[in-house]
């Protein structure tokens, strides 16, 4: 009885074990397989049998005759119209506009009292034009 006790229980033992390991291929084989996309799954399957357009419906009668009619519709353009701008400045009204940055960046580095200088008053770096050298005409 002791012998027939330990062999009953490594046979129900290996029972189970094999119970446990065929129910997945048996639960796997009843689902049916999962179909591929587009009959092959390849990158060039899915291309070829992609649309990039769809085909619009019909429109039902309730929704016809809830709008209105297209021709009624009056849009309104987001876009706007073009500003008007300025007109382009020349060089000489250019050259006037730097002059006034660079005597406004001298005047305020002038009173918050800077020791190094990057503006300089235009009045004091244009210089006057050299007199003319006199010639010695020899008499």
């Amino acid at each position: 009885m002791w012998t027939s006790r330990a062999a009953f229980q490594i046979f129900c033992g290996m029972v189970c074990s094999t119970i446990l390991m065929l129910a997945p291929v048996a639960a796997q084989q009843a689902q049916p397989a999962p179909q591929q996309p587009y009959g092959g799954g390849t990158p060039l399957d899915v291309i070829m049998h992609s649309k990039l357009w769809t085909d619009v419906p019909e429109m039902p009668d309730f929704v016809r005759a809830a709008r209105p009619p297209e021709q009624s519709l009056q849009f309104i353009p987001t876009g706007g119209t073009e500003p008007t701008r300025p007109p382009l400045r020349n060089s000489t009204q250019l050259q006037q506009m730097q002059d006034e940055l660079e005597n406004a960046g001298a005047r305020n580095e002038a009173a918050a009292g800077l020791r190094t200088r990057h503006f300089q008053a235009v009045s004091a770096a244009k210089k006057k034009p050299a007199p003319a050298a006199k010639t010695v005409s020899a008499h």
